[in-house]
């Protein structure tokens, strides 16, 4: 089975939806299940991280060698996030801190991302 640009298991490739700081309206979720575009000022790292940063996937060389591997696009795979309850309009990182720290390396402003509990 092979997987082209356009069809992914016999679906139809899903375009992601972008979700701006300037937003006035809560983000909802896509209705189709693709990724949100939500930008990457709105998003904030976990502070209960259970990673050190002794941690070797947390290291700056890897984080780096992650963020070289992006090209323009960014990554292939979306953050996984959740509403931030304390800060109305930003997000909290549940899995993909990598990720996102790869993203800002490499200055995109926005980035793939699964809300969890929005349907």
């Amino acid at each position: 089975m092979t997987v082209n640009e356009e069809t992914l298991l016999g679906q139809p490739r899903r375009r992601p939806h972008k979700v701006a700081a300037s937003s006035t309206v809560k983000p909802l979720a896509s209705g189709d299940g693709s990724p949100l575009m939500i930008e990457i000022a709105l998003i904030d790292e976990d502070p209960a991280q259970p990673r050190s940063k002794n941690n070797p996937g947390l290291r700056p060389e890897s984080i780096a060698e992650l963020a070289a591997s992006y090209g323009a696009k960014g990554p292939k795979t979306p953050l996984s996030l959740r509403v931030n309850a304390d800060v109305p309009g930003r997000y909290i990182i549940n899995h993909g801190h990598r990720r996102y720290r790869a993203g800002k390396l490499n200055g995109l402003s926005v980035l793939p991302a699964l809300i969890a509990g929005l349907a």
